[in-house]
């Protein structure tokens, strides 16, 4: 509560959920008010009146709430294989608002070139058949539409030694 009087500072506190300040916030008489958490965006209001030494009510005032919206946070991700299977990777996103997501993966690391089609949580490359590294990128959105930054995903396939055989060779 925001509170001056000239002639004190001693004061009384009572919590409202309307703006008439008539519906008191049972136990809701401290100097501050605090709002249970909210998902975002939300803006919720409470009324608050005070009163001095003297016993004075003051006018109904509004305080105001605001959680804002905050975008996703799309983190690098990896995953390798032997050569000649697919790799899956698989995005990793946080967000402290949010559990549903929507996906794009791009083929450049600025994610401007959007790959058709590729809008689920995975991204399969297929097999190699030598050693190598390959990049892909993505980006998530929040049910508010809300993006996050760019984010690298590697996909490493491993060099599989050749298997010599035992082979024998006989004169008959």
């Amino acid at each position: 509560a925001n509170v001056s009087d000239p002639c004190g500072t001693t004061f009384s506190y009572q919590w409202y959920s309307n703006n008439t300040c008539t519906s008191a916030i049972n136990g809701a008489t401290s100097s501050t008010y605090t709002f249970s958490a909210e998902w975002e965006p939300t803006t919720k209001y409470v009324y608050y009146k005070t009163k001095d030494a003297n016993g004075t009510w003051s006018n109904c005032a509004k305080w105001t709430a605001t959680w804002n919206n905050v975008a996703p946070t799309a983190n690098a991700v990896s995953n390798s294989a032997n050569e000649n299977v697919d790799v899956v990777l698989t995005a990793n996103v946080s967000d402290p608002g949010w559990t549903t997501f929507g996906y794009q993966w791009y083929s450049n690391n600025t994610c401007t070139t959007a790959i058709n089609g590729a809008t689920s949580s995975t991204y399969t490359y297929t097999k190699q058949n030598d050693p190598t590294t390959k990049y892909v990128y993505y980006k998530t959105k929040d049910a508010n539409n809300a993006w996050s930054s760019c984010a690298t995903a590697t996909a490493t396939w491993n060099n599989v030694a050749p298997t010599a055989n035992d082979v024998s060779n006989s004169d008959d």
